[in-house]
């Protein structure tokens, strides 16, 4: 089966890791921010978990890197047997994913950013 891209561009992975997301829900939206917010609204909530992302490269053209070697989150991805083949795929580059997954999952698990190193730099997230 394949893995493709948002417009149809057939890829492959090449690395996968976990980032902390810090997810901010505001009446009528919803945003991602890859460091703590510094300020929210009145209204608003925040939740910090886990999102898989990975690299990849562009098989039908010469491999080369995809978004510029930059970090994608999963959901950007679309394959023949939906999230499961590329679920499949994570756990082949990425082993210890769903145990690194679970330990954050527990009801007394750390923090997603305390087990997941945060992203250096905004500059690496497509």
């Amino acid at each position: 089966m394949a893995i493709y891209a948002r417009f149809g561009t057939p890829v492959d992975f090449v690395s996968a890791r976990f980032f902390p997301v810090w997810i901010e829900q505001r009446p009528g939206a919803i945003k991602w921010h890859y460091r703590e917010p510094k300020k929210i609204g009145k209204k608003a909530s925040v939740k910090v978990t886990p999102i898989m992302h990975v690299q990849a490269i562009d098989l039908a053209d010469h491999n080369d890197p995809l978004y510029d070697g930059k970090w994608v989150d999963t959901n950007s991805f679309r394959a023949d047997d939906g999230m499961k083949e590329i679920t499949a795929r994570v756990m082949e580059l990425y082993p210890d994913a769903q145990a690194d997954y679970d330990k954050w999952n527990k009801a007394d698990g750390p923090e997603a950013h305390a087990l997941f190193p945060p992203v250096d730099s905004p500059e690496i997230i497509a």
